[in-house]
């Protein structure tokens, strides 16, 4: 944000999954941050603990002052759901291959980031109900047709199409960002 040299930012996970969500396991009960972006957002005073520090991470991304593009991957779950879909960036495109999920009822958690707030609004209460309450996989055309994501490509013209699109962003040439 306060770096004059970008200018857009593309968000984009490795391998088949944009990103699976948070770190739960045994003994782990509770969303986890990395300990290093945790640290470097308590020392610009965005929370004294882990749940400030989510809600200063999605006022974050709200507040972002430049163009963010995500390009999701493949899968996508829980917060990672989230960042992908719901009114965190300005554009949204997905491989075909992305699939989202919502598994907060099934875990007995609260939706996070922003999402019982936000869903509704994006794709009707009904929807939104639906999603958050069964927690079923939906497609990227669904998201689509939701609403929710602009355009679904190949896994291989994903990338491509995204960076052109970030290029455009820049108002630079093509070919020009790195």
């Amino acid at each position: 944000a306060q770096d004059d040299n970008v200018r857009c930012l593309v968000w984009t996970g490795e391998g088949r999954a944009f990103s699976s969500g948070a770190a739960l396991g045994k003994g782990n009960a509770q969303t986890t941050i990395n300990t290093e972006i945790q640290d470097a957002m308590k020392s610009r005073g965005m929370g004294p603990d882990g749940t400030m520090v989510l809600k200063s991470l999605t006022l974050a991304f709200w507040d972002f002052p430049k163009p963010s593009v995500v390009a999701v991957n493949g899968l996508a779950v829980g917060g990672a759901a989230n960042i992908a879909l719901v009114n965190f960036h300005d554009l949204v495109y997905c491989a075909e291959e992305a699939r989202f999920k919502y598994p907060f009822a099934d875990l007995g958690f609260t939706p996070e980031l922003g999402s019982s707030m936000m869903m509704p609004q994006l794709v009707g209460m009904a929807r939104s109900k639906e999603i958050m309450f069964l927690g079923d996989w939906f497609s990227a055309h669904e998201a689509k047709e939701m609403g929710l994501v602009n355009k679904v490509y190949s896994q291989a013209d994903l990338m491509p199409a995204v960076m052109k699109i970030a290029d455009r962003l820049c108002n630079t040439h093509p070919g020009s960002l790195t």
